[in-house]
């Protein structure tokens, strides 16, 4: 083959993914041997342009792979904080006014219903075992990202959970 231009296939394992074109200026001979070669180039070029195109798409699926898991963490701690403000503010609050209730009509009792007080103040002491039994619980719920997350990424998703909340900007610096 005498040519100035040679076209080389650029194949990779299943398709043409391009053609490199060789100006060499004035007219060369190659033989087949030469083609040969000019073929296992185009050949490896190809694998290599393939192997680039999937190891980018690689990366985009990593990258795909880590916005959905913060999505689902971020998701679940809203859910945790939610149930957490539930138990503390609803049932931590009726269970303070059963409490208060009991203490009340404890104190309403005569004196001869001894018994019934010492009844009384033993139910007012579980209600109150119950109330800071919530109040671990809804802390516990509440600080579930450090663990998940470690503690950088826990101290940027709570800055940035505070800027949403109260509309601020913060600027942090977190050294390793």
């Amino acid at each position: 083959i005498k040519s100035n231009l040679i076209s080389v296939p650029l194949n990779s394992v299943e398709k043409l993914i391009g053609v490199l074109i060789l100006n060499y200026g004035k007219i060369i001979s190659l033989n087949k041997r030469h083609y040969a070669i000019l073929q296992l180039v185009g050949y490896q070029i190809g694998a290599a342009i393939e192997n680039a195109i999937l190891y980018k798409e690689l990366e985009k699926s990593k990258d795909q792979i880590r916005h959905f898991s913060h999505k689902i963490l971020q998701i679940q701690e809203e859910e945790r904080k939610r149930i957490s403000r539930e138990l503390h503010d609803e049932l931590g609050q009726t269970l303070t006014a059963i409490k208060l209730n009991l203490r009340s009509i404890q104190y309403a009792l005569r004196e001869e219903q001894l018994g019934l007080k010492y009844r009384l103040t033993s139910i007012i002491d579980l209600v109150g075992k119950a109330i800071e039994e919530i109040r671990s619980i809804s802390k516990r719920l509440r600080t579930s990202i450090l663990e998940d997350l470690g503690f950088e990424s826990a101290i940027k998703w709570f800055i940035k959970d505070f800027e949403r909340t109260y509309k601020v900007s913060i600027k942090a610096e977190i050294d390793n």
